[in-house]
């Protein structure tokens, strides 16, 4: 099928578990979407991004994209990894959805969430085809039309380092974020910093960032783009 072939109500199904492949497709139509679930390539999971993507080009306009793709061998990297990828090509507007929403948020999927325009938990995406239905059009207005609401615009802010572990599979930042909200400690991981400055972030260290202030969850904060602040000078009367 062409590309320009692509039916604009298309729905790629992106999910290892041929249960979910099923139920996610029947809430998609339930939407008034056509439903396109998206099988492996013979008997090997797809092995690049870049695979994965030219397939749901040719099918779909709109994606909805599992978190976690490797447990039964759909694809070798994540769902958020992917659908910062679509992200990036500007031409299938992606859902991401997890059953895995609160184990995932501040390490695997924060690694990509400046580019997950709707990240959505598994429960919320059985709720409601109007809640899909709208997150499909927010997705397509970001994704295609560059249209970034306020709650993802990225604004330069303090991050207070409040801890560090680097002994977990992804090494995880915990720091304040005063723009955001000054008592709540968010997570992130350590490879969002540049390597050169990983080595100042330590409990005490400030630095800035490109961080989405105005989200309202947790889940949905990202980091980009940081900074060591400026050490404190004991001159200035401000120290």
């Amino acid at each position: 099928m062409s590309a320009a072939a692509v039916s604009s109500r298309s729905v790629a199904i992106v999910n290892d578990d041929e249960r979910d492949c099923d139920v996610w497709g029947y809430q998609v139509a339930e939407a008034g979407y056509e439903p396109h679930i998206v099988r492996r390539p013979g008997n090997r999971p797809f092995r690049s991004i870049e695979e994965l993507a030219h397939e749901l080009e040719q099918h779909a306009a709109f994606a909805v994209v599992d978190h976690r793709l490797s447990p039964k061998g759909l694809a070798q990297f994540t769902g958020a990894a992917m659908v910062a990828a679509l992200y990036d090509r500007h031409l299938i507007a992606p859902l991401l959805v997890t059953t895995w929403e609160k184990q995932d948020a501040d390490t695997s999927i924060r690694l990509h969430r400046k580019k997950v325009p709707i990240l959505l938990s598994a429960q919320d995406f059985d709720d409601d085809p109007e809640m899909i239905q709208e997150c499909f059009m927010a997705s397509a207005r970001e994704v295609r039309d560059g249209q970034v609401p306020l709650e993802r615009r990225a604004w330069r802010t303090a991050v207070q380092i409040e801890g560090r572990d680097t002994d977990s599979k992804i090494k995880v930042i915990d720091a304040l974020i005063p723009g955001w909200n000054p008592e709540a400690k968010v997570t992130f991981p350590l490879d969002l910093i540049k390597p050169e400055l990983r080595d100042f972030a330590f409990p005490g260290k400030v630095f800035f960032a490109m961080v989405n202030t105005g989200a309202e969850r947790d889940e949905d904060l990202f980091f980009s783009d940081f900074e060591l602040a400026p050490e404190p000078d004991p001159n200035d009367g401000l120290a």
